[in-house]
């Protein structure tokens, strides 16, 4: 582990040690560059967000709140070190198979490399759900669990009923929808009750391509597929 690397897994430790307060959150896994150990001085620090039925936009507009107040949101041109928020989902939608394009390597990486930092146990039951991932990789290969994980600490649910709930999903996906249609065909968004995803540049089909170029029907490995 490099010296940015250290320094990120430092934040992520001193700011979700606390963000685990967040009322109906199961799971925050970090995802992406710093799962991969792919980081440079201009990365940031992407999260992987699973809420509690019921409550998607919610725990949304409450980690985007406390990441803001925190000063280590990302937004427009401050990015490097902070926090990226543009990927949640709650519990009924756990199998990916649903946004997975042909051959998609680059999910089954993805999905195997997170590292969940805060965990209810949700994330076996994730894993679980895309056992399809599978056939990608050779029967040696495992999961990461042995980081530290805190678990979710629910205690001012009473304060956000139902109504709550309703008026952040109500102006949320007005938002995102208005987003979604602005993006370019090289945007991988998603937009329901119960995923909201948010990366502007797709490059699954790309990655396939020059693995499959490279490596014909070779099961995948990380070192290899980051190697062109």
């Amino acid at each position: 582990m490099n010296e940015i690397e250290k320094e990120l897994w430092a934040k992520v430790d001193l700011y979700l040690r606390w963000a685990r307060f967040i009322p109906f959150l199961r799971m925050v896994a970090i995802c992406n560059n710093l799962s991969f150990g792919k980081v440079n001085k201009e990365s940031d620090i992407d999260l992987f967000v699973v809420a509690r039925r019921g409550h998607l936009f919610t725990v949304r507009i409450l980690l985007t709140i406390f990441f803001q107040v925190m000063g280590v949101r990302r937004h427009g041109e401050k990015e490097a070190g902070r926090f990226c928020l543009s990927f949640f989902i709650d519990d009924t939608v756990l199998d990916f198979k649903q946004i997975a394009i042909e051959d998609d390597f680059y999910l089954s990486l993805w999905l195997t490399n997170l590292k969940p930092v805060i965990d209810d146990g949700v994330s076996a039951d994730f894993l679980a759900a895309n056992h399809w991932v599978w056939s990608h990789f050779d029967q040696q290969t495992s999961v990461d669990v042995s980081r530290k994980k805190w678990r979710p600490v629910d205690i001012f649910t009473w304060l956000f009923p139902s109504f709550f709930e309703q008026w952040m999903k109500h102006w949320q996906l007005k938002r995102a929808r208005q987003k979604a249609r602005s993006a370019g065909p090289e945007s991988s968004l998603v937009v329901t009750p119960h995923m909201l995803k948010f990366h502007n540049i797709d490059r699954r089909a790309y990655y396939r391509d020059r693995w499959k170029e490279r490596f014909g029907q070779k099961k995948l490995d990380l070192q290899d597929f980051f190697s062109f």
